[in-house]
Order: C-alpha cells, then sequence, then structure tokens
C-alpha cells in the first residue's frame, strides 16, 4: 500500500506541502515501511487513555504559547516523538502478541549535525539515527494489556540515546496506563517526562483525565480532563478542559494557564 498526506504549511522547510509520503509492503515476514513516516519509537507506543485528542504538549506548546520545538534539543511534555523523517521501518510478525520492529533515517551528507539541517527533504529532524525496540498487544483473562520499550540512538556516534516505555491495562470499558521517556548525550538534552491517566468509554460516549510532568521545561506540568461523542460512522466531538504550568519558561519567566478546547474529529 502507498500513503501521501497533504497538511498546510507542512514541511515549511522543504517548500512543500507533503505531510507524510511512505510504502507499505507487507506479508508472512511482517511489515517493511519505506518513505517520509515516523519510526517504531512513534507507531510502538503506548501512552496515557486520553479520548481528546490533544496531547499533553499541545496544552504548552499551542494553547500556553510555549514552543516546546517538539525535538531531542529542546524537550517535549509528550513521552515520544512524532517526526516524519524519510527512514525505513521493519516490524516482525505478532507473537503471543509480541512484535519487535527497527527504524533506521540516514544521513544525507556531511557530518551529524546535517541530519537537521540543509539538503534534508522534508526538513525534518532525525537523520542518521537507529530506533530499536518491541512491543506487547494482547489479553490476559479478559484484561487487555498493551506495552512497549523503545530506544533511539545516532547510528554513527552513540553516545546519545532517547529511550521510553509504556503500559495500559484496560477492561471492561475501563482503561488504566502512563508511558515515560527519557533523553541522555551530547546531542540529546538530558531530561525525562511521564504521564499517567485514566479512561472510560461506554457506548457512544468516553471520558479520560490524564497527568504528565517533564523536567526538560523546567518542571512543567500538565493536567486534562476530556470528553469524547460519536455521532456515527467517522464523526467524532471532543472536548478538553486543562491547566498547565512551567517554571521557568524559554524567557525565563514563570507561566502556568487554563483552558477549554474542542473539536469535530472527521475520520475517513
Amino acid at each position: 500500500s502507498a500513503m501521501i498526506q497533504f497538511e498546510a504549511e507542512a514541511n515549511e522547510n522543504g517548500n512543500r506541502n507533503v505531510d507524510e509520503q511512505y510504502v507499505d509492503v507487507s506479508g508472512a515476514f511482517g511489515k517493511l515501511r519505506m518513505g517520509e513516516k515516523s519510526g517504531i519509537f512513534e507507531s510502538f507506543a503506548v501512552r496515557a487513555p486520553d479520548v481528546g485528542e490533544v496531547s499533553p504538549d499541545d496544552t504548552v506548546s499551542v494553547w500556553l504559547n510555549q514552543n516546546t520545538g517538539m525535538n531531542l534539543t529542546t524537550g517535549s511534555m509528550d513521552t515520544t516523538y512524532d517526526d516524519d523523517s524519510l527512514r525505513v521501518s521493519y516490524v516482525t510478525p505478532s507473537f503471543y502478541g509480541f512484535s519487535a520492529g527497527v527504524s533506521y533515517a540516514p544521513k544525507p551528507s556531511g557530518n551529524l549535525a546535517d541530519r537537521r539541517g540543509a539538503g534534508v527533504p522534508t526538513g525534518d529532524s532525525f537523520r542518521d539515527e537507529v530506533q530499536f525496540g518491541m512491543a506487547l498487544d494482547t489479553e490476559l483473562a479478559g484484561v487487555g494489556v498493551k506495552a512497549d520499550g523503545v530506544a533511539m540512538t545516532e547510528a554513527a556516534d552513540n553516545d546519545s540515546w532517547a529511550y521510553r516505555g509504556g503500559l495500559e491495562l484496560s477492561y471492561a470499558g475501563f482503561a488504566v496506563g502512563g508511558s515515560y521517556m527519557g533523553n541522555e548525550g551530547k546531542d540529546f538534552r538530558d531530561a525525562s517526562v511521564w504521564e499517567a491517566g485514566a479512561s472510560y468509554t461506554t457506548g457512544p460516549y468516553a471520558v479520560s483525565f490524564t497527568y504528565a510532568e517533564s523536567d526538560a521545561l523546567d518542571d512543567g506540568t500538565s493536567y486534562k480532563l476530556a470528553g469524547a461523542y460519536e455521532m456515527g460512522p467517522g464523526v467524532k466531538v471532543v472536548g478538553n478542559v486543562f491547566y498547565a504550568n512551567i517554571d521557568e519558561d524559554s524567557t525565563g519567566n514563570y507561566r502556568s494557564g487554563m483552558g477549554a478546547v474542542t473539536g469535530l474529529v472527521l475520520s475517513f
């Protein structure tokens, strides 16, 4: 299968509006993906239950107008990196719910700094980087279990690492879980972020509460209550009420605020 996704103002560094473009090849051997798409660090990620379509990082970077950058050098309120760099990924077939995977984003030319610089088609962040890890998606005694453990490092210089893990348990409409991510090394900012949450779904209705905390933002925190209603196939109304604060933002000032975000989600 092939996928091309267009978004307004996507890939501004490359002067194009193509957000994602990739090809999947699947079979008994597993799945091979090639193109501009996030790797297993994102696709394997198990996050805290959240029905509101607004991430903890959104409450800070968008609604408090504190640009976290969503990259390895400035940190994030989320426990993964969603980066559509040019890469190749391979995921094994599932075995008793377990699967393993690896992703590689090549370096176009020059030194390691080029993975964030000129000559990269999409202008995204990650170059000459390897991701590897495992994921679990199964059911035990009627309890759904999802988990992951993934690491990421530079292929040519593995002194810098990012690593994450997550766990979610679900039963009879209830779900609880959380995740953690850490960065360390000379090219990645030494920082960590974690989140925890719970949700309940009954019929077309769902509600969740999520808490996130990051020392990458000088002790930033986010509290979010969310709800969702499935109006019909592919149509969902969501709402979020949140409070977030940063002890010290990029200008050296304390920043905090409350807000509410609603929206209509369409999927085809």
